[in-house]
């Protein structure tokens, strides 16, 4: 009867011990394993990462040699293209962009007047063959005094319709782009030039540049530049 008892005690050890070797083995070598491969994942992830950044760099560097970057005009760094000599307000009718360093864009436009009338406009529309865009509102600048007695206006606009003007522009360089300019009735209709549609090109694919490198930088969080 005692070796009876005995035996069953040590069937049930053997059983526990079978069990507990078995939970060890299914809650700490399985994971091992799992994180390796995880580990392993993310290694391969964060070259192939590594590499797109540095694609994307010389990407940039490439478009920055079109740009002067520098703090002028607005409250933070921004580039401005050699088409345009540098400088925001150029003495002819135009559309011009710009974007800051992390790729925000914005449209620009240049109406000049060669008398003292009044050519304050609140929106443009653009037309590409049978397609127009709108811009919406604008925040427009004063008159400012020509030196040729005329006088020259700036429109400024940042919104989302704006973005979609400039990435329509980019998608199109080779087409007849023209631009009407309203307040409330059309003021002035201009033809865009391929100075302006290679400028506006370029601002448009150096802040997708930008804007990627950020993404990819946020997701291996890298710091900020190099």
């Amino acid at each position: 009867m005692k070796t009876t008892r005995l035996s069953g005690i040590l069937f049930l050890l053997y059983c526990s011990l079978c069990f507990l070797f078995q939970h060890c083995w299914n809650s700490e070598m399985t994971p091992v394993k799992d994180r390796k491969d995880s580990l392993k994942k993310n290694v391969i992830d964060g070259t192939l990462s590594i590499e797109k950044i540095e694609r994307l760099d010389a990407q940039k560097d490439s478009l920055e040699k079109q740009f002067d970057l520098k703090q002028f005009d607005f409250s933070y760094p921004t580039y401005y293209h050699k088409n345009w000599w540098g400088i925001y307000g150029i003495r002819d009718n135009a559309l011009t962009a710009g974007l800051d360093t992390i790729g925000n864009l914005f449209l620009f436009s240049n109406l000049v007047s060669d008398g003292a009338g009044k050519i304050q406009h609140d929106s443009l529309l653009l037309l590409i063959n049978d397609s127009t865009w709108s811009s919406g509102e604008t925040r427009t600048s004063p008159l400012t005094p020509e030196l040729a007695g005329g006088t020259i206006e700036h429109g400024y606009y940042t919104n989302k319709n704006a973005i979609e003007i400039l990435q329509a522009i980019a998608r199109n360089p080779n087409a007849v782009i023209k631009a009407e300019f309203w307040n409330e009735r059309k003021i002035l209709t201009i033809k865009l030039s391929a100075r302006d549609k290679k400028g506006i090109r370029d601002c448009v694919l150096l802040s997708a540049v930008l804007i990627k490198i950020s993404a990819e930088r946020k997701r291996l969080a890298f710091p900020e530049g190099k």
